[in-house]
């Protein structure tokens, strides 16, 4: 089955963090979904991660310039692996 994987900073004690995951509010008909801490991935653990076969949703909060640049820089490390293998 497809997967959705939306990575956003997930703070439970920030109600911005909490309400902000766009899988709250839609249905993605015949896709499983998973909301992940940004903080939690990097590019060592992909091999094993969720987000591995996925379409990623980046967001549902407002980061800091340097969170976004680590984002930008895994999606990067994940697109060259994906590449290698092809």
């Amino acid at each position: 089955m497809n997967k959705i994987v939306n990575l956003h900073v997930i703070d439970p004690k920030n109600i911005g963090d909490r309400l902000s995951s766009p899988l709250q509010y839609f249905n993605f008909p015949g896709f499983d979904t998973q909301a992940l801490d940004i903080r939690t991935i990097s590019p060592e653990a992909f091999e094993s991660s969720p987000l591995q076969n996925s379409s990623i949703i980046i967001g549902g909060g407002v980061y800091s310039i340097n969170v976004f640049k680590a984002i930008l820089k895994i999606l990067i490390i994940i697109n060259n692996l994906e590449n290698l293998e092809n």
